[in-house]
């Protein structure tokens, strides 16, 4: 207890220009600690493996407005979260990741390659002994990559950057390393894009169960055909209406056609039914007999004019006289009113009327028979568009009772649509970067780390073991400790320095 109070300071605590004389004293072992601590310092800085490290980031662009899969669902007026930082780097440690990441590499076909050692290894094993116990056993594989890339690869959030996170792989070689950096990638995207496309999937699976719910319901009750029927029900009667119209016209044109041959059929029968006077029978014989005269006189003429070319006076004095008599027949049968009528024999004149009543008739039959046609038609279709027009109303009725239940079908219908189409348009909400920092090298602890934790240990060291060597040291060096150790003790001299 004595020694430590010369050792103890009230001001400073520790005495240092005692302790630096407990130093000089022993210096010896204050030397051999130093060298002590920096080879073995020296020792375990070399014995650190060469870790390669290669860094990647990524940024989650789940909520941003450029992201696609938000874009895409905007159009469709789906919400589409994101998530979180804690839920994206507990998803990149979770098992599942893991085993994902562990099945990729081994299907790679490049795992032979890969270099599996811990990052703390010291005797290094190459990858044909790592998976000798496994005989090719997939599962077997699968389960040592697990174990060894768990620890080959941190995810962490950028402190500076919000939204932003980097990838940083750790590997004993730098191929293993790039290697590792672009599966971690991949199966990260892959999980993503799965995630996606599980909520949405979800999603689309319920509300197809609750289409089905509500079209089940919807077919029993006889409702659901509603609207399909009162469509069906507007086309036929568009349709008719314009059928109608059609008859209409032709109706109309069949009754005028019909009132014409019925007045050309009244006035055959009024012709047929009067009776020639005396005085039109020899109107008719004598106008017969102008023509007659007529046509023998031209054809007398022309005789003549054809077989004579050159005529004498006698043949132009006949020629003249039979062209006098012509213009005075032509006159006679002039002068006859309505001559044309005449020229033909009464019983010709009664036989062509007759045959052409007939006619008449057989036009008016035909007719009549296509106007009653087109009535029965025109009928048949106002009949029908009644009917049509009636049950419309009955269901237009109906359905107005049924249409919150209807338009509830069709939002859900609707809705499916909109979940297929976004299904179909799945992209990753995770962006990585194109830039990726070179490969570098590092210890495991640093240079400066060791230099400044051997420093420490040999202060410590030489403290701790300069302390101790005091304590245990039964010799009185100098004056001062003497005092320090007895200072009740009365001084009655010194003794001869003999030096």
């Amino acid at each position: 207890m004595k020694k430590l109070n010369v050792i103890l300071d009230e001001t400073t605590i520790i005495n240092f220009s005692f302790f630096r004389k407990l130093i000089r004293r022993y210096y010896l072992i204050c030397s051999i600690i130093p060298l002590l601590v920096i080879g073995f310092s020296y020792s375990f800085y070399n014995s650190q493996n060469i870790i390669f490290m290669q860094s990647k980031s990524f940024k989650n662009v789940s909520n941003d407005a450029d992201s696609p899969t938000i874009a895409i669902a905007k159009i469709i007026g789906e919400s589409q979260e994101g998530v979180d930082a804690s839920e994206i780097i507990g998803m990149t440690q979770s098992l599942d990741f893991i085993k994902k990441l562990a099945t990729d590499i081994y299907e790679s076909g490049k795992y032979l390659s890969f270099n599996y050692n811990s990052l703390n290894s010291k005797n290094k094993i190459n990858s044909n002994t790592y998976f000798s116990k496994c005989n090719d056993n997939r599962e077997c594989i699968v389960k040592h990559i697990m174990g060894a890339v768990a620890g080959l690869y941190t995810v962490d959030q950028d402190p500076s950057v919000m939204k932003r996170f980097v990838v940083h792989v750790n590997t004993l070689d730098s191929w293993s390393t790039q290697f590792l950096l672009e599966r971690v990638e991949i199966v990260l995207q892959k999980m993503r894009l799965d995630s996606i496309s599980h909520l949405i999937s979800q999603q689309k699976e319920l509300m197809s169960e609750l289409v089905k719910k509500e079209h089940l319901k919807l077919n029993q009750d006889g409702s659901y055909n509603l609207e399909e029927r009162n469509v069906k029900l507007k086309d036929e009667i568009n349709f008719i209406g314009s059928r109608i119209k059609l008859v209409q016209g032709n109706l109309h044109n069949k009754r005028v056609e019909l009132d014409l041959a019925e007045a050309n059929l009244e006035q055959t029968k009024k012709t047929l039914s009067r009776k020639f006077t005396q005085s039109e029978v020899e109107l008719s014989k004598r106008a017969k007999a102008l023509n007659v005269k007529i046509e023998k006189l031209r054809q007398d003429i022309n005789a003549v004019e054809v077989s004579l070319v050159d005529l004498s006076i006698e043949d132009k004095s006949i020629i003249n006289q039979l062209k006098s008599d012509l213009k005075t027949a032509q006159d006679e049968l002039y002068a006859i009113p309505n001559y044309k009528k005449y020229i033909d024999t009464t019983e010709d004149f009664l036989d062509k009327k007759d045959q052409s009543s007939k006619n008449v008739a057989f036009d008016v039959k035909v007719k009549r028979t296509q106007f009653e046609r087109a009535q029965s038609e025109l009928d048949s279709l106002q009949k029908k568009l009644e009917g049509l027009v009636s049950e419309q109303t009955a269901l237009e009725s109906q359905m107005t009772t049924l249409k919150p239940q209807l338009e509830y079908m069709k939002l859900l219908e609707n809705r499916l649509v909109q979940l297929t189409l976004l299904e179909s348009t799945i992209v990753s909400d995770f962006v990585f970067s194109e830039n990726v920092e070179e490969v570098s090298l590092y210890k495991r602890t640093s240079k400066g780390k060791v230099i400044l934790f051997a420093i420490f240990v040999t202060f410590f060291l030489v403290f701790l073991i300069v302390i101790i060597r005091y304590l245990v040291d039964t010799k009185i060096y100098d004056e001062y400790e003497l005092k320090k150790n007895f200072e009740n003790i009365e001084v009655i001299g010194n003794t001869p320095d003999f030096n």
